[in-house]
């Protein structure tokens, strides 16, 4: 059958694993484990087994539509703002090659994705980042947990 729908990237659905790193100031962020899994599966997902590494799932169980991969889709689900969750970003890689496609760049298997925010002046007096708050419904200490326990008390070490 003669796919004739140029939006139509697969009719029977797909499974792609395409690669995130987030980069704010130089420092790599833990991507966390079980975005689009709470009160529901959702298409774009992060498992606690891979989550770490970066890995996000594209699990589609019918018809996909181009649109259907961007990674603006991923954010929303996540409830993170792509474009200033960390700050300003400032470069996104895919592949190795500058993409200034950003949330609408549409996510392949196997893709790397880098992302490169630099703080917009977000620091306390003391010189700590301010705390940000998690998005509603987030589970607080699978996301700015591991941002904020860097900065926590110092004594770690």
């Amino acid at each position: 059958a003669q796919n004739s729908d140029p939006d139509v990237v697969a009719r029977s659905g797909l499974h792609w694993h395409p690669n995130l790193a987030i980069y704010a100031d130089g420092q790599k962020q833990e991507i966390p484990a079980n975005i689009g899994l709470m009160g529901g599966h959702q298409p774009m997902h992060t498992h606690r087994e891979d989550a770490a590494q970066g890995i996000i799932h594209m699990e589609f169980g019918s018809a996909v539509r181009q649109n259907d991969l961007r990674i603006g889709n991923f954010f929303t689900t996540w409830g993170k703002d792509m474009m200033g969750g960390y700050g300003t970003l400032t470069r996104m890689m895919v592949n190795g090659k500058e993409n200034t496609e950003y949330e609408n760049y549409h996510m392949q298997d196997g893709d790397k994705v880098e992302l490169f925010y630099e703080s917009s002046g977000m620091m306390m007096e003391d010189n700590t980042p301010s705390l940000m708050v998690p998005a509603p419904g987030v589970d607080p200490d699978s996301v700015d947990e591991m941002i904020v326990n860097d900065y926590s008390s110092g004594t770690d070490e």
